[in-house]
């Protein structure tokens, strides 16, 4: 009697206490149903979590279910796709929370079918108790490969009800299989790190089979020499893509493909002797052979030692291919035979540039013609020019008191001159004074010539340089004004002012 009534005490509480419980919602993770008996309309619902709009007011059973893989699964960090093994061992573990005071049962399905011997039976005696069952198999429960759906369900095995249940996607693959066939096995996916599921992991637009067994690139990175190439630009282009400078010049097969349009196949891409790495530092064209359109190649330039990127390295008007291949000047001296002619002016007069002897009979036969002919004029021609007029003066009588004035030289011809002589002589045509610019106009030569010649007459004290204003005034000592003298020239010594 005593027992009957205990167990009628502990039906009633048993019955209290499923009638005060409140619905008690539950964050449900990824992977996680939850579902609520309608015990009136005999179907199950979806049960939100506390306080949302879906929960029911007055529900009062609930259960939540989980289910994850262990020992077995096979990571892949390209897709959210879970992987198993067919022939590996592998262990599904589920876990139950009921929140009721009742009992249940927990089955596993895979596609549908039962792989378990039945379903596993639990009775919950305290709240918020949570059971784990684990579902351990030798390999995959089922005979198939490919996409599968694992299902635990939570029955209530008071009214046979489903309270709660949980699918998991899952794709089950064998090791010498190729899922996404790229010609590397799942095995060789999972050495390599690539996608089952990718044929081409680094996006290069090399298959990841082809990197590995083919070219020797990483399927990983699509620049695998960090050349600034992509793996397939230089599968396609023929560089190598493991080699970040494919033809051993300096340059990386990206700079020269992008930035100086060379071959990064050949080390020497205008052939001209010089690397294609040499002549980028050496500031020269890597895909002109001549830079400078001279006549000499960069490499001859470079060994010569002329200037590659100058036609005319010494300036003497003669571009340095013309200097070496036809008259055997040197392009680097204005004035190879050191006569006091530029090389220029020897080739236009008709003289040997490489001999100064041929410049000096030269010039001694038209001082011989030239006196000859003025000795012939004097003897047989008459003096026309007094005809007509008063006599001049004598050459030394001046109007000014008798002070002996000299007359100018008569002018030698500019071509038998050296280049001193000649701005000197230009200065005594113009009383000893002229612009530097009038200098330049009047010999036709470069300015760059024309200010290194006046600097080293400078130096030496035949000429002096006087500025006014932008311009420079190039002056005999004997023509430059007092005004234009330093104050410190003429003083007398001990003259502090």
């Amino acid at each position: 009697m005593a027992r009957t009534h205990v167990i009628a005490v502990l039906l009633c509480l048993l019955f209290v206490g499923s009638a005060v419980t409140p619905l008690v919602g539950g964050t449900v993770a990824e992977g996680t149903g939850v579902v609520q008996e309608d015990s009136d309309r005999g179907h199950t619902a979806a049960v939100a979590p506390a306080g949302s709009p879906a929960a029911t007011e007055g529900s009062s059973e609930t259960a939540s279910a989980n289910l994850t893989i262990r020992d077995g699964a096979v990571q892949q960090r390209y897709d959210d796709t879970t992987y198993v093994w067919q022939q590996s061992a592998v262990t599904l573990v589920a876990e139950t929370n009921a929140r009721t005071h009742r009992s249940f049962s927990v089955c596993l399905t895979v596609d549908g079918e039962n792989v378990t011997d039945g379903c596993r039976s639990h009775s919950l005696i305290t709240d918020d108790y949570t059971v784990t069952d684990e579902y351990a198999f030798d390999s995959w429960p089922t005979n198939r490969t490919g996409a599968q759906t694992v299902t635990v369900t939570v029955v209530n095995e008071t009214g046979g009800a489903v309270i709660s249940s949980v699918n998991r996607s899952i794709v089950v693959i064998r090791p010498e299989g190729d899922f996404d066939s790229d010609r590397l096995t799942n095995e060789e996916e999972v050495k390599h790190g690539t996608g089952f599921n990718r044929t081409d992991t680094d996006k290069d637009g090399l298959e990841d089979g082809s990197e590995v067994m083919e070219y020797g690139t990483d399927p990983l990175n699509n620049d695998t020499d960090g050349d600034g190439l992509t793996d397939a630009t230089e599968v396609n282009g023929k560089t190598n893509a493991t080699n970040p400078d494919t033809d051993g010049d300096g340059l990386e097969d990206g700079a020269e493909v992008d930035e100086y349009d060379t071959d990064p196949m050949d080390d020497d891409t205008d052939g001209d002797g010089l690397s294609d790495a040499a002549e980028v530092d050496g500031s020269t064209d890597p895909t002109e052979a001549d830079t400078d359109g001279d006549g000499l190649t960069d490499e001859r330039e470079v060994d010569g030692p002329t200037n590659a990127t100058v036609p005319d390295t010494d300036d003497d008007g003669l571009a340095d291919g013309a200097e070496v291949h036809t008259y055997g000047t040197d392009p680097t001296e204005a004035d190879t035979d050191g006569d006091g002619l530029a090389d220029a002016t020897e080739v236009s007069i008709g003289t040997n540039p490489t001999s100064p002897l041929t410049t000096v009979f030269i010039v001694i036969g038209v001082i011989a013609v030239l006196a000859v002919l003025r000795l012939i004029q004097r003897k047989m021609l008459p003096d026309v020019s007094s005809i007509g007029r008063e006599p001049d003066p004598p050459a030394n009588d001046a109007a000014d008191g008798g002070e002996t004035l000299d007359a100018p030289p008569d002018p030698v011809p500019p071509r038998i001159l050296s280049d001193e002589d000649r701005v000197l002589q230009l200065l005594r045509e113009e009383n000893g004074r002229l612009p530097q610019n009038e200098i330049t106009e009047k010999t036709d030569w470069s300015k760059s010539k024309v200010s290194r010649l006046l600097s080293k007459m400078e130096d030496s004290g035949e000429i002096e340089k006087i500025n006014v204003g932008r311009q420079n005034i190039i002056a005999l000592e004997t023509a430059v004004p007092d005004s234009a003298r330093s104050p410190f020239e003429n003083a007398a010594p001990g003259d502090d002012t």
